[in-house]
This record gives C-alpha cells, structure tokens and sequence, in this order.
C-alpha cells in the first residue's frame, strides 16, 4: 500500500501549513504536482569531473521512422507449437583480433590443466545462495541453429512475457502459457524482412506496460529495421501498437545489430551496433532516445538518435533497479570487448529527454580493474567447444547513484568468468569482482537483478550460463553480497546434453544473453530468469525460474552519524511526523521496516537540506505493530528509530 507522502522541506519554508496541509490529504508534492506511485531518482556527475566527449543528437527524418499499428494476432497453435528458425549473426567489433585472442587463449587454458590440475572443486563460501521457487520449461527455437537469446519480464500483475529467436510466449506465474507465435505473425508486416532477432523484453513500472523489440537480420542496408512494439494495456494478451525504425541511421549502408534497451521516467532508449554491408567490419554504436509516452497509444513517434562514434562498442543503457524510475536522461555504459587487458570503461550520460531541446550526450571514461575475453568452452562428451564471445557489458541497472552491471572475462587462465561492477556515478570511480572456475569450468553470459526492496542493500542475483567437461551446459544463479562476498552457487537447470548443431566447425553459439528480472511488488522480492541447457537433442533448451535471496546478505557494519531524530507521537495514531537536523545537504532515503527486518515501504528518495528537516506522512494502511525507522544519507546510516503503530 502507498502513503500520503510529502517531500522533505526545510523548516526554513515550514510556514507553508497550507500547502503541507493539502499534500497529506491530496497527495500532492510541495511544488502542488501531483506525485506519482513510483519514486524517481536523478543521479548526477559530480560537475567538478570533467567529460572526454560531448556529442549532439541528430534529429530522425520522418521516412526514418512509422508507426505499423495494432496488432493482436491470435495464438499459434499451443498443443504443436510450431516454429521455423533462421540463423542470425553476432558481430564482433573486430572479429580477426579476437579469433587471434581466442586462439591465444585456447594454448593458456591447456597450459592451466596441466599445471593446475588439483583446481577441481567448486567454490564456495559461508553465504547462502539464492532459493530456486517456482520453475519450468520455456520457449526452446525448435533445434534451430540461432542461440535462444533469452529475454524476460514480469509485470506487477504476474503476467509474464518470454522470448527467443525468434518466438515470443505468455505465461502464467505457475508455467502455464496462454499465447505463442514467431515474430514476424506477431508483428504482421508484409514489407519486413520475416528474418527477425536479437529478441528483447522489459516491464515499464511506471506505465504499467511492457515494450518489446526485434530487429530485421539480413545484414543488408536497405532490410534493416528495429521494431518496437508497446503493449496497449498491462496484459500482453491485449495487443501490441509496432513502431519500425531504420537500422541505417546514417544512410552509410550499415546494419543494426546486437540491441540493448531501456526505459526511463518519460523515455524508451535502444542502443546498436552499426556493421558494413559486405564486410560485415564495425561501424559504429548508435543510440535512440524515443518519447514512450504516446506509443502506448499508438501516437505518433518522436525519437532522435546519437551518433556515438569514438570506439564504442555495445553501449549498454540502465533502468532503474527498483519500483520507480530515473530521469530526466539516461545513463549507459560499455566495455570495449575485443581485446585484453583494457582498464577502461565508458560511461555515457544523456543529460535531458528529447523534448526539453536541450539534452547533450557526455562520455567519461573511468579507470577500472584489467579484463577481456576468454578462451571458448568445453563440454562433456564431445570435442565441440562453446563460444565464449568477448567481455562487451551485458545486462545492468541503476540504483542509488550506482550502476550495477555484468560481462564476461577471462576469469584465469584462458577460463571465462563473470565481471560484476558497480560504478559510482557521482565520484566516476569502479569497483568490480570476478568469480570464475579456473582449470573447472566456465562460467558466461550473466545478467543480474537486484536481490532486495531495500535500495540500501546493493546485494544481487546473477543468473549465468556453466559448462564444463564434467557435466552438460547448464544455468546458474549465485548472490552477491552487499560488500562483494560471493554465495555458493544455484543449479538452476541441469544439463542433460551436449550441444552440438552440426553445422561444421568445431565450436557452437552459447548466448548470446541470460534473461533476469525482477517483479517489482512483490514482498519479500522475487526475481525471474530465463537461462538455457544443453538437452538430448545436443542443442538448447530455455528453463524459466523464481529467485529469492536473503534479505541483507554481508551487509556491512557502518558507524552512525551523529543525527538527532524525533518521531512524535510515539505510538503513532494519525500522522507521523519526524524532525531531525543534518549537518550537510545530501541525497536521503527513509525506509520502514517491520520486526523481521523486512523493508514495508521505501517512504522517501531525494535531497534533504542541511539544518532542521521535518518529514510527515499519513500511515495510511500500515497495521498495528512495531517497526523500524531507517534513515540513510549518502551511502551512510544516519539513524534507526523503533516505532510504535497504534490505531485510533
């Protein structure tokens, strides 16, 4: 349930009574804007750090970009399923380095198993990994040879929209799927290409909708196409409104390629990476910035797009990690994948939307720990190795002024692993943790979520890929704790099966991404992934699964400031009233929490002013009890204050 919540206010302006008034019985904000359910949060760049680049936006051309329609197709059939698959590329930023890399790296590994080879059990540690709940058998590509490239979203209602390439499927929470169909029936555009990929999926909390993309994979100029579908209410089952915009922004004949998305408070962001026809060599990354508003009515599209140029490659754009969002702008970041021993990172903000005329995309680099790709995988029973690709970012989120992000790396002697960062926006600094199975096995293709409903506890769920030549490919869920400790690992899906498509070649697809969510009410948080296994048929099968994780795992000790707080009354009726004096201006969270450390309701995110403060909110709902009252200021607690509810 949601409070009455007004803003924190110096008491400076505290004559306002009028004003304070109306915001606890209306629900308004102090600025009299109505507020909406979900929190937003406006990290910053501290303005002392100066930016390496700035780029400007060019605007789309109308023929760049149209809307398709409705579309609300019926089911294919759900007792046959049937399907029919089309290989799709994956583009490397330059594919001869990193065959010499892998090549270097396949020597290493075999140079590791010789020397090391008491490295043989799995690591573990005292923390408590991550509870499988409820779990099932998603889309398979029907033996295809394209990787499945899982996607996945939950909405607050418990619907659930999984994709592959290249099929999309409703579920129900228990498993149970209510609709199926391939893309291109879905989208029902005769003009398009029906070769689509690079399927993707996200739940806008704030719209109560979902988006999903595809694109044409021709590898053609004229073909290529990012389509965009915005779902017409929160059940998917009502239909779509598609959007298509060209693939060849620049009209350099390029194609679009290997998408990531995101969504703000007011925008729908896709970045891209641009390859030559032809040569199928690296171009360039583009990113889109689309108005999301009027799509979820089928109205008419506003976007433009930037030019990022500069050796981008892969620019991995963040939501927000909790209920909520962030805004106005985007925050993004890449890891440039293709060669070993880069330091650095890129991180991309976006400073306003599209709309206010004014937004500039700034690029700082930020010094981080050495990474780069590993060598390819192994299996049990066969020869056949999997590609392992490169250490592009693959999948994060922004919480608390942090972004949270994940790629592959060579975890140790040519072994691939998992990169887990966080990168402190405001400072421009990283800090990264690499768990691997040298000499064991591989670990690859993370996607992570956050682990709790406390933005406090910077814990999370990482769902991967594991292979090894001691058991068949097999999907993984591991916790990281709030101060970088790793749990003992989660078989999520056995493997019962090598894969091996038979194309020729000694090495197959494994990827290109794990699917992870989170559904954002649910108390305590759940996550759900979408990962896949090696099956008996030696090629991939998709298994959909609950996570939960403890709550606070490694949450480690902090020294209270000094902070004075009153909450009157105590026991509380009606009104709840805190004041309390900060020494210095700083970013605040007020969180409640009940007796077993639960977080009921994040009450507030934003900037308190130094001097005296006073917060007040109506406690609505909230039953009979004892809670606790956790206050928190720039990474910092600053107080918990046991409370008393009583009724009237």
């Amino acid at each position: 349930m949601l409070y009455k919540i007004i803003k924190l206010r110096s008491n400076k302006i505290f004559m306002k009574k009028s004003v304070l008034f109306f915001s606890i019985v209306f629900g308004l904000s102090y600025s009299s804007i109505a507020q909406t359910e979900t929190p937003t949060e406006t990290p910053s760049i501290d303005p002392q750090k100066k930016f390496d680049k700035q780029i400007l936006p060019v605007v789309a051309r109308p023929d760049q970009g149209e809307f398709i329609g409705f579309r609300n197709p019926a089911s294919a059939d759900l007792k046959w399923l049937p399907s029919l698959t089309k290989i799709s590329k994956n583009e490397s930023e330059d594919e001869e380095a990193l065959e010499k890399i892998k090549e270097a790296k396949e020597r290493l590994r075999e140079s590791y198993r010789q020397n090391n080879t008491d490295q043989t059990a799995e690591k573990t540690t005292a923390l408590t990994g991550p509870t499988l709940g409820t779990n099932f058998a998603g889309i398979d590509n029907g033996g295809g040879s394209t990787p499945l490239d899982n996607s996945i979203a939950i909405s607050n209602g418990g619907k659930i929209v999984a994709m592959v390439n290249s099929k999309i499927r409703y579920y129900t929470t228990t498993g149970t799927y209510t609709y199926t169909n391939d893309l291109p029936t879905l989208v029902g555009d005769a003009s398009l290409s029906t070769n689509m990929c690079d399927p993707k999926v996200i739940y806008d909390v704030v719209k109560d909708r979902f988006i999903i993309y595809m694109q044409t994979c021709d590898a053609t100029a004229a073909s290529s196409k990012v389509i965009l579908g915005f779902s017409k209410s929160n059940d998917p089952a009502a239909g779509w409104y598609f959007y298509k915009l060209t693939g060849n922004p620049l009209g350099d004949a390029s194609w679009f390629d290997y998408p990531k998305m995101a969504v703000t408070t007011a925008e729908f962001f896709v970045t891209g990476n641009l390859f030559h026809e032809g040569s199928n060599s690296f171009n360039q990354a583009v990113i889109y910035q689309v108005d999301k508003n009027a799509c979820y009515s089928g109205g008419a599209l506003s976007w433009h797009y930037w030019p990022v140029g500069g050796g981008a490659f892969t620019i991995l754009p963040v939501s927000y990690g909790m209920t909520g969002s962030y805004g106005p702008g985007m925050y993004a970041v890449s890891t440039p994948g293709d060669y070993f021993g880069l330091y650095q990172i890129k991180l991309y903000n976006i400073t306003n939307t599209k709309a206010s005329g004014t937004a500039v995309l700034n690029v700082y680099d930020v010094t981080t720990t050495a990474y780069g790709p590993a060598g390819n995988a192994d299996q049990q029973g066969t020869s056949h190795t999997l590609n392992t690709g490169d250490a592009r970012a693959l999948d994060g989120f922004l919480l608390r002024g942090k972004i949270h992000f994940v790629f592959n790396t060579d975890g140790g002697g040519g072994y691939c692993g998992i990169n887990y960062n966080r990168l402190d926006i405001k400072t421009l600094t990283n800090q990264s943790t690499t768990y691997a199975h040298s000499g064991t096995s591989d670990v690859c293709y993370p996607a992570l979520a956050a682990m709790t409903n406390d933005s406090n506890d910077k814990s999370v769920i990482i769902a991967y890929n594991e292979t090894s030549t001691t058991f068949y490919p097999r999907t993984m869920a591991i916790s990281v704790s709030n101060n970088f400790a790793w749990s003992t690992p989660l078989i999520v899906k056995a493997g019962t099966g090598y894969v091996n498509y038979g194309f020729g070649g000694g090495t197959d697809r494994w990827g290109d991404y794990t699917g992870m969510c989170k559904k954002y009410n649910d108390v305590p948080a759940t996550l759900w992934m979408a990962g896949m296994y090696g099956n008996t048929s030696h090629t991939w099968s998709q298994w959909i699964a609950q996570l939960t994780g403890k709550t606070n795992i490694g949450v480690p000790t902090v020294s209270e400031e000094s902070v004075d707080v009153k909450v009157f009354p105590n026991p509380v009726v009606d009104i709840y009233n805190i004041s309390f004096k900060l020494k210095e201006r700083q970013e605040l969270t007020i969180v409640i929490t009940d007796m077993q450390g639960k977080v009921v309701k994040d009450l507030y995110k934003g900037i308190a002013e130094a001097g005296d403060n006073v917060f007040t909110f109506n406690k609505a709902n909230l039953s009979t009890g004892v809670y606790f009252l956790n206050i928190a200021g720039d990474s910092k607690f600053l107080k918990t204050e046991k409370i008393v509810i009583e009724n009237k």
